[in-house]
């Protein structure tokens, strides 16, 4: 059962720019379980930072609340999996409100897809019950 869906799209350049910017506020504040993975890629950084930025509003998105609620940039965390697939791990309210959306008797899935093509980032999330 699908419980949510949600879609997002980041400009590269702008991203680039907030980050040129802020970069250690920014970071620290919005992703600070990213920076290691989105670090790790010199020429690819601020694309990364991108599909993740779009992941994270995606997410928002397909629980519903968009940053509202609790629900922050902060609480969404982007990972990947070995196989570098990305998925994604939730705190704080936003795993409440996953919680609060899960039938009972249900499990949670969440799948996320990221890309990035010129300047533009984008992610889909889709949240359901198994």
């Amino acid at each position: 059962m699908i419980l949510g869906v949600g879609i997002d799209h980041c400009q590269i350049s702008r991203m680039e720019g907030a980050l040129t910017r802020h970069v250690a506020g920014l970071i620290k504040r919005y992703f600070p379980g990213e920076v290691i993975y989105c670090s790790h890629s010199t020429h690819r950084r601020i694309a990364r930072f991108a599909m993740h930025f779009a992941a994270k509003e995606a997410t928002a998105k397909a629980l519903g609340t968009g940053f509202c609620q609790g629900v922050s940039l902060s609480t969404i965390e982007v990972i990947h999996l070995p196989s570098g697939q990305p998925t994604i791990r939730l705190h704080g309210a936003a795993q409440t409100r996953l919680q609060t959306l899960t039938p009972q008797g249900m499990q949670p899935q969440i799948a996320v897809s990221l890309t990035d093509e010129a300047d533009l980032a984008s992610a889909i999330c889709v949240i359901e019950a198994t």
